[in-house]
């Protein structure tokens, strides 16, 4: 009995001593940008011990009102209220012939970018980060973009030239007597800080007179030819032009190149034509070879009829005129030698 006395008070202390352990807290782990207070900060709470929140760096409270603490109830913490969100850091302030842009929003761990109008540059850090007491650093200022003088060119020379010339600002070339200007004349300072478009040259432009055989200048001056200068030709008679025949004095040529006046080629003879018993035939092609009854085609139709003058009324004509004076002719030789046989009859025609 003494023994079961002894062991009594022992396992009492031993329960309270769990129950004691079991009553404790752990540390609490919330989370959502939420850190426990320096003060409150502890491996383990007893019954009824309080921690306290605070947002985390670049974090603010949802609502100010919200309760920041929770209490150690033995089983676990009651719940947090505080919530945390990402700080605004705002909008910065304008900058003089610039913009700035966020391209990740404003709030904490944004950058913010300086962009400067055309013709401007920045000068200073263009970035500025949003922390969690706001934008670090400061704003940067928009430049106004200078250009060096222009290059000089060969035969011309720049009208009012300066020492710097600011965004926008034009120069003016000019080319000395007797030569010309290729390119712009206007050149002005770009936002890259050079001159656009490139400076101009100037050549002294001339172009020899046209050799056009079998042709004649019948527009424009005479030579010399300088730029610009026109000249129109044209062909002989019996010559056709190949070729344009209005030219301009380019860059020390002609354009188009000067034409070509060739000989027009003579006309193509017409075919003699070949006679025969059924009609005239060309060179070009032989006569069918005669037949019995040249008018006898492979058909069955009958043959034409034919005529005295096959070849028309003035073949019949000429014919008709040729036999008679053949005919008289013949009379008129045959009268003469009749004459000239005849014998005398009477002394009187006799020779003494």
């Amino acid at each position: 009995m003494r023994a079961k006395t002894v062991f009594q008070p022992a396992i009492v202390f031993t329960c309270l001593m769990i129950a004691e352990i079991r009553a404790q807290c752990d540390r609490p782990r919330v989370g959502g940008n939420r850190i426990l207070t320096p003060e409150t900060d502890k491996p383990s709470y007893e019954i009824g011990s309080i921690a306290k929140f605070k947002c985390s760096v670049g974090y603010e409270p949802v609502d100010r009102a919200a309760s920041t603490t929770i209490t150690c109830e033995g089983t676990g913490w009651t719940v947090l209220q505080l919530e945390c969100q990402k700080k605004s850091c705002g909008t910065l302030r304008e900058i003089s012939n610039g913009i700035w842009q966020y391209p990740e929003g404003n709030q904490f761990g944004a950058i913010a970018e300086a962009v400067c109008n055309t013709g401007y540059k920045v000068l200073g850090d263009n970035k500025r980060n949003c922390r969690d007491a706001g934008w670090d650093g400061r704003n940067p200022t928009c430049e106004v973009v200078k250009c060096d003088p222009p290059p000089g060119i060969d035969n011309g020379n720049v009208e009012e030239e300066k020492d710097e010339y600011q965004y926008g600002e034009v120069v003016t070339y000019s080319c000395m007597r007797d030569f010309t200007l290729f390119g712009s004349k206007l050149i002005s300072c770009s936002s890259t800080g050079l001159f656009d478009p490139p400076p101009p040259k100037c050549l002294k432009v001339s172009c020899e007179e046209p050799d056009v055989p079998n042709g004649f200048r019948i527009e424009g001056k005479s030579p010399p030819y300088g730029y610009k200068n026109f000249v129109r030709y044209k062909c002989r008679d019996g010559y056709i032009m190949k070729g344009k025949d209005y030219l301009i004095c380019g860059e020390n040529r002609w354009d188009p190149p000067p034409p070509e006046c060739n000989l027009i080629p003579p006309p193509t003879p017409p075919s003699r034509p070949t006679e025969t018993t059924t009609g005239v035939y060309s060179s070009a092609s032989p006569p069918p070879t005669p037949t019995p009854f040249p008018h006898v085609s492979s058909s069955a139709s009958p043959p034409p009829t034919p005529t005295p003058f096959p070849h028309g009324k003035a073949w019949g004509i000429g014919i008709g005129v040729g036999l008679a004076i053949g005919a008289l002719a013949l009379v008129l030789y045959f009268r003469k030698r009749k004459d000239s046989l005849k014998v005398p009859t009477s002394n009187d025609d006799m020779d003494i």
